[in-house]
């Protein structure tokens, strides 16, 4: 069984996610597709709204981040930090850690990528879709990256409920904050509303993600059997040793939880307005 001292409900664990898209690039305002591979660092403005929005979350305890691998998304999630460290939001070490992760990437545009954003709205019109439905050649899928960012979840979802099996007694709110793109961040609220039920927009692939904006998400872990003995087997050295997914999977098969998803903030940036 799980456990969260915080709110002490026995067999359940709750957590908050802060995803926040990168700041802007000359990619961004030249309105060109960038993907994956077309990795432009922040322009003036890009780095001018990390350090808006870091300031805006000085206050947040963040006890978990995870940054895409782009440079974008490492230079805003870099900016946040180091702003939040001034603020004294360290963790017991002194040092706010983030971790890389490639599932955290933009899609992947294949043949559209670094080329303008008319290209794409032309293609996507000329084959009837809505462009953010429209895959082009030896591009990603929306089911693929529906897939990857489901498996970041439940990675999510094992790494807190590892955590809450040695916090028993502790009262420490588990805090994420994840740094990605908007096509991504986009591919991530539309699981969490049609896989766990999280209100979110009908029109959610229409509702615009701008550079830096926040979304706050409320996720409660329910577990339905007692799977303490499980987790305690669950070793440190199986975590880091085994694959993500595989671990991911060894989890949800032997722990049977239901997933609710709160949508607190969606795409704000109010923060903008000090800029």
């Amino acid at each position: 069984m799980c456990w969260n001292a915080l709110d002490n409900e026995p067999g359940v664990v709750r957590f908050t996610m802060t995803l926040i898209r990168h700041g802007q690039t000359i990619n961004n305002l030249l309105q060109k597709i960038q993907g994956q591979k077309s990795d432009a660092s922040l322009n003036w403005k890009g780095q001018v709204q990390a350090l808006t929005i870091a300031r805006h979350l000085n206050d947040q305890k963040f006890t978990h981040v995870y940054c895409s691998d782009t440079q974008r998304a490492t230079q805003t999630c870099e900016i946040i930090l180091k702003e939040n460290e001034r603020n004294g939001n360290l963790k017991t070490d002194g040092i706010l850690h983030y971790y890389i992760d490639k599932r955290l990437r933009e899609r992947y545009m294949g043949v559209l990528e670094g080329k303008p954003i008319a290209d794409l709205k032309k293609l996507a019109k000329q084959s009837n879709h809505h462009q953010k439905l429209f895959t082009p050649d030896d591009g990603e899928s929306p089911e693929e990256v529906a897939r990857r960012i489901d498996s970041f979840f439940k990675f999510l979802c094992v790494e807190m409920c590892r955590e809450s099996k040695f916090s028993e007694g502790s009262n420490r709110h588990k805090h994420a904050l994840i740094v990605s793109h908007s096509g991504l961040l986009r591919s991530f609220l539309t699981l969490l509303g049609q896989k766990y039920g999280c209100n979110l927009p009908h029109d959610i692939l229409d509702v615009s993600c701008k550079n830096t904006s926040r979304t706050v998400i409320e996720v409660k872990l329910t577990f339905l059997d007692d799977n303490r003995e499980f987790l305690h087997d669950m070793s440190d050295e199986m975590f880091h040793d085994e694959s993500v997914d595989r671990v991911a999977k060894s989890f949800e098969n032997h722990c049977r939880f239901q997933v609710e998803a709160s949508c607190i903030m969606l795409f704000n940036f109010d923060h903008l307005k000090f800029v």
